[in-house]
Parts: structure tokens; C-alpha cells; sequence
């Protein structure tokens, strides 16, 4: 595996994590600092498979955060 596949299996694996952290503090902060990346295009949009995933969140707030930043990529 070179060394390019293994940092984009990184940084998808900390992205779940990130996702599904505990804290509801770090779940929101880390989609709303996702979703400025991806729109300064600091990072390939294909790690927007995490709204996905936040998509089935606990919380109504990130919930409805992450339908306002899926919105954007339509």
C-alpha cells in the first residue's frame, strides 16, 4: 500500500471518529470547520461522505446543520 492511500485511510478514519465522537461541542464544531474547508476547497470533496454519517445524529442541531451544508453541493 503506498503512502498516499494509507494518509487517505487516515484521515477518513479520523474523520469518522471526529463524527462520532461523544461530545456533542466536537461533533458540531467539526462539521461546520468540514464544511469550510470544503468550500475554501482545502480538501477533496469526496470526504463529504461525513454529513452522512452526521446526518444520523442524536442531536436536531447537527441534524439540521449538516441538511444546510448538504444543500450546498446541489
Amino acid at each position: 500500500m503506498s503512502q498516499f492511500h494509507i494518509l487517505v485511510f487516515t484521515l477518513l478514519n479520523i474523520i469518522v471518529r471526529c463524527i462520532q465522537d461523544s461530545s456533542y461541542t466536537v461533533r458540531k464544531s467539526f462539521i461546520c470547520k468540514l464544511h469550510d474547508l470544503m468550500m475554501e476547497h482545502a480538501i477533496p470533496i469526496k470526504y463529504a461522505c461525513a454529513f452522512a454519517l452526521a446526518s444520523t445524529d442524536c442531536s436536531r442541531d447537527v441534524r439540521t446543520e449538516v441538511g444546510v451544508f448538504c444543500s450546498c453541493f446541489y
